[in-house]
């Protein structure tokens, strides 16, 4: 009996349909990543018709899966919801993009390359701001699909682009051989054959909003949107006599490189570097085997289950990287005051987390945001992080307040709707307990200025959730 391919039955969801849009996490490398090998085994089938592939969806995986059809010599329909690709790159100047960065602590974290490993990938990832990379992605997609295209290799399939089609409002049908996609006016009643379907239709929103007074949300910044969080006063007037107060919620990627833009305008490595981790030499077998148990339990948990056990681990490993690195620091009583000019003047952050300690993020971002909030705590005067204790109520003074989350927010000062515009007026934000250990109720944390949500994306995937709910992916590609 042959192995079952892995890299097909992970996204497969029924006849010839295959879905890239249902996983828990999946960065921009990892859409590329999969997008290719998913459609290089795809093709390599012997039982699929010679009809063309359809691909849903013009951003990172999307795009990929088109190119490597054409180049393996499929002919490709590519559908479109927005009227060109890439959007979701393309609208963003404040997000910088690399492939390797946040795979530290592995050796190749700083190559800042698709294909650090030597694989050719038919969309080119190398690091750059969001904005740029769309451009350039964009530039290379119309050489082959715009009004005057490139010669493709020889042995190429044929690409078509159809943009300003939402495919769900299409019928997309199964048959015998592949799908059948109508209604569609130029393909005529019967539809046009397809030997599969590939789904890469992303997320269809963020969950970056708290309930406010009168049933409506206050809506914070956008992760995929240019905003001013890493800029001096975080683009607001800087209110009178006091420090801007910003509450930053979320356990996730988001939240940790939020967290550090607004308290340092930096992240990633060149926030590593100033800090001088790069010159310290840091034993990290504990928190490379900790990476390996968590991401390994969070791969085959259930999906919907609470935070697995490993987690807990998983963060204490980084605390205790964290702690040896404090004490180099203080070893040398110039180390840390030389580090203040790194932090943003005259800013105060709270970072809420629901549960007992951060959820599944990389690595960097998580050492970053430890050493940055005791950075943060010591230079402000304020408590230093700690995990939640029995019966503890939250003062709103905290730097890192875990357990709790989100409740509400009411405005603090002239009563009004809220809505996007409330980026720089003040609130007073309340939280709920999370965990049965932390004392039950709502709590005020204060007023603050600048209320920035990251709880995730709303998937909406075309075809069905992914099989199972994570996989571990590659680095680069096998073979």
């Amino acid at each position: 009996m042959a192995r079952p391919d892995q890299a097909l039955s992970f996204h497969h969801v029924g006849g010839f349909r295959y879905e890239l849009s249902g996983l828990r996490t999946g960065s921009v490398r990892d859409q590329i990543l999969r997008a290719q090998l998913l459609v290089e085994r795809l093709l390599a089938r012997n039982d699929l018709s010679t009809d063309p592939l359809l691909v849903i969806g013009g951003g990172a995986a999307g795009v990929t899966a088109a190119l490597t059809a054409s180049r393996l010599g499929r002919d490709v329909t590519l559908l479109e919801e927005q009227l060109s690709p890439f959007q979701t790159q393309a609208r963003v100047t404040t997000r910088w993009l690399d492939p390797t960065e946040f795979d530290w602590p592995q050796p190749h974290w700083r190559t800042a390359d698709m294909a650090w490993a030597g694989s050719v990938y038919r969309l080119p990832y190398r690091a750059n701001w969001a904005d740029q990379l769309a451009t350039q992605w964009t530039t290379m997609w119309y050489s082959v699909v715009g009004p005057a295209p490139v010669a493709l290799p020889p042995g190429s399939g044929s690409i078509e682009e159809f943009t300003g089609v939402d495919a769900r409002m299409l019928t997309i049908a199964d048959t015998s051989t592949g799908v059948r996609l109508a209604p569609w006016p130029a393909y005529g009643p019967a539809g046009r054959p397809y030997c599969a379907a590939i789904s890469c239709v992303g997320f269809s929103g963020e969950h970056t909003s708290v309930r406010s007074t009168g049933g409506v949300s206050l809506e914070g910044p956008a992760f995929w949107s240019t905003d001013a969080l890493g800029v001096p006063h975080l683009g607001i007037k800087p209110p009178s006599g006091r420090p801007i107060r910003v509450l930053v919620s979320g356990g996730g990627d988001g939240a940790q490189q939020d967290f550090l833009r607004v308290l340092t305008g930096n992240f990633g490595k060149r926030l590593f570097d100033a800090l001088g981790l790069d010159k310290l030499k840091l034993d990290l077998a504990d928190v490379l085997l900790a990476e390996d148990s968590a991401r390994r339990a969070h791969a085959w948990s259930a999906p919907g289950s609470p935070p697995v056990r490993a987690y807990g681990d998983w963060h204490a490993a980084y605390e205790r990287l964290a702690d040896t690195v404090w004490a180099i620091w203080t070893s040398k009583p110039a180390s840390i005051p030389a580090l203040r000019p790194l932090l943003n003047p005259n800013v105060e952050v709270t970072w809420v987390v629901a549960d007992a300690s951060p959820g599944y993020s990389y690595g960097l971002n998580r050492l970053l945001v430890m050493l940055a909030a005791r950075l943060h705590a010591t230079f402000s005067g304020r408590p230093l992080p700690k995990a939640p204790s029995r019966g503890y109520k939250p003062t709103g003074n905290e730097v890192y307040l875990a357990g709790f989350v989100l409740d509400n927010v009411v405005p603090a000062g002239a009563a009004h709707v809220c809505g996007p515009a409330c980026y720089g007026i003040e609130h007073e934000v309340n939280v709920a307990a999370r965990l049965p250990f932390v004392a039950p109720g709502v709590h005020s944390l204060g007023k603050f200025d600048v209320i920035v949500v990251r709880h995730g994306v709303n998937q909406k995937p075309l075809f069905s959730a992914a099989p199972v709910s994570e996989q571990l992916s590659p680095f680069d590609l096998p073979g």
